[in-house]
Order: structure tokens, then C-alpha cells, then sequence
């Protein structure tokens, strides 16, 4: 042992500086560590409260979009309803001309143009056949030019 001794005698200061410097070394690394760690935790915090702030503006949205949609839907259920009811009165207007002109067998040109943009009107909304016979009768009664 004796031997040993003598044979790191010389080294034993260095062996005491490898040993500090490893030291400090290893305890900033660790200090870093921790540093780091609690950095990064403040960061996943904000990042966190980040996320949860757009998943509740998301929420928000969804429900707007949901609130929307549904007065969409009642809008075009209320449109279509008022297709009908412009078919409907489209349908009573052409009728009531036929009776009308049919009975006195002349159809004023003035008429006849009022009655095709009626009849357009209608079909574009699409109107059925049933109108069509009548147009095309009344299209077919002579007109005196005013």
C-alpha cells in the first residue's frame, strides 16, 4: 500500500482539481437542469393557458355556427314556403285573366304581355302544367291593336 501511496503521491493534487472541476461540472449540470426544467414549465403554462383560451373560442364558435345554421335552415324553409305561396297566387292571377278574356274572345295586347311575364314568373318557380294549357290558349286569342 505503501507502494501505492508513493506511486500517486505526485498526482494527488491534480487527482483533487479533476475532482473539483468534475464537481463544479456535475452541480452546474444539474443546477442547468432544474433551471431549464422550471423554464420549460412556465413555458407549457402559458402555452397550456394558450390552448385553453382557443379551445373555448372554438367552443363559441361552434355554438354561433350551430345558431346560425338553424336560422339558415328556418330562412330557406320560409322562402320555400313563400315560393309556393307566389305560385299560388301566380296560378289564381293567369287563371282569373283565361276566365276572364276567354269569355270575351280577345286578349288586348297589353294583357298579353302582363300574362307572359305572369306565366314566366311561374314557371320559373316551377309552376305545373295545368297553366300551361291555359297560356297557351289565351296566347292563342286575337288582339286588337290600341
Amino acid at each position: 500500500m505503501a507502494a501505492f501511496l508513493l506511486l500517486i503521491a505526485p498526482w494527488v493534487e491534480f487527482i483533487k482539481i479533476i475532482g473539483i472541476v468534475g464537481g463544479s461540472i456535475f452541480t452546474i449540470v444539474i443546477f442547468a437542469k432544474k433551471v431549464m426544467a422550471k423554464m420549460l414549465d412556465e413555458k407549457f403554462v402559458i402555452v397550456n393557458d394558450k390552448v385553453d383560451a382557443l379551445a373555448e373560442q372554438i367552443e363559441t364558435i361552434k355554438a354561433t355556427n350551430l345558431d346560425q345554421m338553424e336560422k339558415i335552415n328556418k330562412l330557406l324553409k320560409f322562402q320555400e314556403e313563400l315560393c309556393f305561396t307566389d305560385q299560388h297566387v301566380l296560378r289564381a292571377l293567369i287563371t282569373g285573366k283565361y276566365y276572364e278574356y276567354i269569355e270575351q274572345k280577345n286578349l288586348p295586347l297589353y294583357e298579353r304581355e302582363c300574362i307572359s311575364l305572369l306565366y314566366k314568373d311561374y314557371k320559373m318557380l316551377h309552376g305545373n302544367s295545368f297553366i300551361d294549357s291555359l297560356y297557351e290558349e289565351l296566347m292563342t286569342l286575337p288582339y286588337e291593336k290600341l
